[in-house]
């Protein structure tokens, strides 16, 4: 597991905006949030970053890839708020807890301080009704168990007409964001999107250097989105930034128990093999990845002979 962090913004070029990421199965809200929070004057277009099925782990590893690569990409140097969204009338399954538990696996537990839980539907809620006596009736315990772990970081937004409302219950999420972010000045990172960050600015550099580019901010959105939106000119780049998210996503699928490793050579090999180059340098991540995996069960074996149950990575 990457080592993580909360970091404070050091340069004034990272200080435009409030880097959002958006979590939450399809049909709860995350756009229609997203779009609310895109017509704030200081949160950018760039900035708010949805993740359409990132932690089913039922996806082809391909598909996995790419939307966390995007993700990190877009939200680097790191994340204001992570904004976990599930709707309020509805039964929290047991999906949506294993993607929760699948975002502190995959960041580490100190992501936790940056999420807010948010409840849509809120208009469904009767006028004599809190959040807490419909949450209380008919809502597993792992339901429970994640508001324990969020505290007060949570808030109840509506589909609704009245503009006033609307307002009232914005201007509440974006006092939670300013809070876990201490106002813009801090944000999660983690050893892996530290060196995204790292492999960013780099590029950023080079391309105010090369398009005759003077503001930072500018040739950033450019990077960004030509990553995200799979722009040919920064395919190398996107290679190295899948092969950084490869590390994490490994100990992602190993914390939760499932095999990578020749999925892992089919598929990105598959993906990326258009140049004996990467080939090569994909092979080197790969072999880097089964060393990991051998480490594993290594530890695994040692852990049993003292008592300690953990399940085999092939």
């Amino acid at each position: 597991m990457a080592a993580a962090s909360a970091a404070r913004s050091k340069s004034h070029v990272r200080n435009h905006g409030t880097r959002i990421v958006l979590v939450g199965k399809t049909g709860v809200g995350k756009s229609t949030l997203g779009n609310i929070l895109l017509g704030k004057p200081d949160i950018y277009r760039d900035e708010v970053v949805d993740t359409p099925g990132l932690f089913d782990t039922d996806d082809d590893l391909n598909g996995t890839l790419e939307e966390l690569t995007k993700v990190m990409t877009l939200s680097t140097p790191g994340p204001h708020a992570v904004l976990f969204v599930v709707r309020c009338d509805d039964r929290f399954t047991e999906e949506e807890y294993q993607t929760f538990k699948h975002i502190v696996n995959l960041f580490g537990d100190s992501v936790s301080e940056f999420l807010i839980l948010v409840f849509t539907r809120g208009d469904t809620l009767r006028r004599t009704q809190s959040l807490e006596d419909r949450l209380s009736k008919g809502q597993p315990e792992t339901l429970r168990e994640i508001m324990d772990i969020v505290g007060d970081k949570y808030v109840v937004v509506s589909k609704t007409d009245s503009k006033e409302r609307r307002e009232r219950e914005v201007r509440e999420l974006l006092r939670k964001i300013d809070h876990v972010s201490d106002h813009g000045e801090k944000f999660f990172q983690n050893d892996d999107i530290r060196k995204m960050t790292r492999r960013v600015d780099t590029e950023v550099d080079f391309v105010m250097e090369e398009d005759k580019i003077d503001d930072w901010e500018r040739a950033e959105y450019i990077v960004k989105r030509g990553v995200a939106m799979d722009d040919e000119k920064f395919k190398l780049m996107k290679c190295d930034l899948i092969r950084l998210t490869l590390n994490s996503y490994v100990f992602f699928m190993l914390a939760i128990g499932h095999s990578v490793d020749q999925l892992a050579r089919l598929q990105i090999l598959k993906m990326f093999s258009s140049s004996k180059r990467q080939e090569l340098e994909l092979e080197a991540a790969i072999d880097e990845l089964k060393t990991r995996i051998r480490d594993y069960n290594k530890e695994r074996k040692r852990m049993e002979m003292r008592g300690i149950k953990m399940c085999s990575i092939s």
